[in-house]
């Protein structure tokens, strides 16, 4: 038998072996993807609330802990790819997430909801909010715009920020 033929096989079974062996070690990279139900911690929720193109947005609620009148809690849009992995790009625009959202192009989505009918009321010392129109079908309508990379939000519309 020549040397040459039996050193390929039992060559090609160790790169073989070496292949699977490394395939079946776990990861040591931490799985920051998004789930939708509670946080981690359970303190919060996550809600997928649409997916286009090659995006996703999210709303992300968590508690900042107790507060004057009970519990505070932080809310954002998270922009993520189509697997849950966050790209950088969060916007504490949340009042829109109660809305219609819907994508008008690979990175722009449109909100579409009932425009708060009170505002925050600097001089209240309780923080109680006031009334500030009367027209119950009031909308609104934000654009949400996402680099190319999903980084960085750009808004457009009423009340963007």
């Amino acid at each position: 038998m020549n040397p040459k033929t039996l050193f390929s096989p039992v060559l090609l079974s160790l790169l073989l072996l070496s292949g699977a062996v490394g395939a079946q070690e776990p990861s040591t990279e931490p799985d920051d993807r998004l789930v939708e139900g509670p946080t981690p911690a359970g303190d919060g929720r996550r809600r997928r609330l649409l997916c286009g193109s090659r995006f996703c947005v999210w709303s992300v609620t968590e508690s900042l802990g107790p507060c004057v009148v009970g519990t505070c809690y932080s809310s954002q849009l998270v922009v993520t790819d189509q697997k849950g992995k966050p790209l950088g790009a969060s916007s504490e625009q949340t009042d829109l997430s109660d809305g219609r959202a819907r994508f008008l192009g690979p990175r722009q989505v449109e909100f579409v909801g009932l425009a708060s009918l009170e505002e925050n009321n600097g001089d209240d010392p309780e923080g109680r909010r006031r009334e500030v129109g009367f027209n119950p079908a009031l909308m609104q309508r934000r654009l949400m715009t996402f680099s190319q990379d999903g980084s960085t939000i750009t808004w457009a519309g009423a009340g963007g920020g």
